[in-house]
């Protein structure tokens, strides 16, 4: 991130929370199915973990599950080692009615539900740049950019590992990775001008 920010580089790296962030993929869990090969469904987690919150890095806000907003207990705690964060909680007033809060709190008698966010982008003088990457990502033109990836890496990746058939490296060591990697990127090149290249020849 500090390189492409010095080198004025407009790159595009999503953290591991883009598609929670992004509204379009709030039901996205319901629709996933099983990729193993003896199709065993997912099995539905009994309690909301942490990721099941949703932070916005915008307002500092997080949201549960059931769409009601937590307020800030504690906007700087600190855990067993170390590591610094913002504790939330819920209101008891919706916590006690909620419809969900079997699958939230573990104890019947528990009255609201506490999340720690912990600012894992935000460790040192160099989380900045993780920062702007993220409020880049959750802006409309960064989630129109990032789109176009499926059209433009994604079939690259495709082509290479299905169709030529680099599935994985065969060889060890990073000169010798470097080279094959090189080998099959120029077989693909010469495929798409063998197949493409002739149309622009006439």
């Amino acid at each position: 991130m500090q390189m492409l920010a010095e080198e004025k580089i407009d790159g595009y790296v999503a953290d591991n929370q883009f598609r929670k962030r992004d509204p379009k993929f709030a039901s996205a869990d319901r629709h996933k199915k099983s990729i193993d090969r003896n199709h065993t469904p997912i099995k539905e987690k009994r309690y909301f973990t942490p990721s099941d919150f949703i932070y916005n890095e915008s307002d500092g806000t997080l949201t549960c599950p059931a769409g009601n907003k937590l307020y800030v207990k504690n906007r700087n705690f600190v855990g067993t080692r170390g590591e610094k964060g913002i504790a939330y909680a819920g209101w008891k007033t919706k916590c006690r009615v909620c419809e969900i809060r079997k699958k939230c709190l573990r104890s019947p008698k528990s009255q609201f539900r506490q999340v720690v966010i912990f600012d894992e982008s935000g460790k040192g003088p160099k989380g900045r740049f993780t920062k702007q990457m993220i409020e880049k990502f959750d802006s409309a033109l960064g989630r129109f950019i990032y789109s176009r990836r499926m059209g433009t890496v994604e079939p690259v990746f495709a082509t290479i590992c299905r169709r030529i058939g680099l599935d994985r490296f065969t060889l060890r060591g990073r000169a010798k990775v470097d080279t094959q990697w090189k080998l099959f990127s120029m077989v693909h090149n010469i495929f798409k001008i063998w197949r493409y290249g002739a149309s622009y020849a006439y």
